[in-house]
């Protein structure tokens, strides 16, 4: 069958079916036809040793489809995060519910520098949305003055948490601490930036948040504007 085109056809047809047999999609695990290959990894049926035995395949469609199988085992994972490109690496950090060992390996080969490329933005974007990231690894993502990045902690999808949130406080850049005065949910935070020394800052927080400071800030913030 491998090099008839006709079957070739008929065995693809046959491996997009999520009821095909375990054992014939294992057969085809290093098929002569790409095409074949890549309906293998994608079928969820495709048992999970037969997975990682297509872990080096050298056409990029037959990875693509490995990552986006929703049976793709763990270990194979962290294995393409730990050795494959930013673009196999971005497509691995889509997926949910990520091992936190993964989750590490990505961030400690995404660039977080302020003029880091599209596809670290895109990665760091879903890894601050995975349910397994601890705080740690949320810091480190902190530690970057992108500003689309550092407003991303502020969307309802992100596990933000108040040592986060006071890393961002602490910026440098103007209107990062403007959408924190804004969105941050910790009152102590609150307080801290409506002490900032920027207007701006001050402005924000009376003309949104104003009811939410202490009558002892209020005070202070009246010496401030008058």
């Amino acid at each position: 069958l491998t090099n008839n085109m006709d079957g070739d056809s008929l065995v693809t047809t046959a491996l997009m079916r999520n009821t095909t047999d375990p054992e014939l999609l294992s057969r085809f695990t290093k098929d002569d036809n790409s095409l074949t290959r890549e309906e293998v990894a994608a079928n969820p049926a495709t048992p999970p040793d037969s997975l990682i035995s297509m872990r080096d395949d050298k056409d990029e469609a037959v990875i693509q489809q490995l990552l986006s199988n929703p049976k793709i085992p763990k270990s194979l994972l962290k294995y393409f995060a730990e050795t494959g490109d930013y673009a196999v690496r971005n497509e691995v950090a889509k997926v949910e519910d990520l091992e936190l060992d993964t989750i590490k390996i990505l961030l400690s080969k995404t660039n977080i520098s302020p003029q880091f490329g599209w596809h670290s933005y895109y990665t760091l974007l879903s890894l601050m949305k995975q349910s397994n990231i601890d705080e740690e690894s949320l810091m480190k993502i902190a530690d970057t003055d992108n500003p689309d990045i550092l407003r991303e902690f502020f969307d309802s999808s992100v596990s933000s948490t108040k040592a986060v949130h006071y890393k961002i406080a602490r910026k440098k850049d103007l209107a990062i601490r403007a959408v924190c005065a804004v969105r941050t949910p910790y009152k102590d935070i609150l307080e801290e930036l409506a002490k900032d020394e920027n207007l701006h800052i001050i402005s924000r927080i009376i003309e949104y948040r104003v009811d939410e400071l202490s009558t002892g800030t209020l005070i202070d913030l009246l010496d401030v504007v008058t």
